[in-house]
């Protein structure tokens, strides 16, 4: 588990996991700077056109830009009144996602978040991104997805609630 702090551009992840309460919350990822290269209208159209018709815990694709070290960003949907069970199930199938898209290295987005929605973030991400892998055997291919590797992304240092709750669920 590892604590990042700096822009969303050079955070060495694969995939990238925002987590937003329907169509409001996308507002605060598209004022930042992070959005502007992404193409902030045709993603607010997409994403909200998904998150709002899905149920709380769903997930998001979106393509990122060469100017990314993630290749992938993943909105994942909280629900307007976060439950721990929901968030959980909505990084966990983000953590699959990492997953199946390369090393599995996740960032999970901590600005403006609070201290038990990214706590139940980390461990829905860290439960759901966990292979067992001791009898694949033979039959299996050889080449096995890897456990997610979960990283926070912060673009500030993480006040000392939320640091203590991250590094609880991890």
């Amino acid at each position: 588990m590892e604590i990042s702090i700096g822009n969303l551009e050079s955070a060495r992840v694969d995939v990238i996991a925002v987590p937003v309460s329907g169509e409001d919350g996308i507002a605060p990822y598209l004022q930042s700077g992070a959005s502007e290269s992404a193409g902030s209208a045709a993603m607010r159209r997409y994403v909200t056109d998904r998150l709002v018709s899905r149920d709380p815990g769903s997930v998001v694709e979106w393509p990122l830009p060469e100017t990314f070290h993630a290749s992938t960003l993943l909105f994942v949907d909280v629900g307007g009144d976060p439950a721990a069970d929901r968030v959980r199930r909505g990084f966990g199938s983000a953590a699959r996602k990492a997953r199946n898209i390369g090393s599995g290295r996740i960032g999970i987005v901590a600005d403006g978040v609070a201290a038990s929605v990214l706590g139940a973030a980390v461990e829905g991400a860290v439960l759901g991104g966990w292979a067992f892998r001791r009898h694949l055997g033979t039959l299996r291919s050889d080449k096995v997805a890897p456990s997610a590797d979960v990283s926070v992304l912060a673009s500030s240092p993480l006040s000392e609630d939320a640091e203590s709750v991250v590094v609880r669920a991890a």
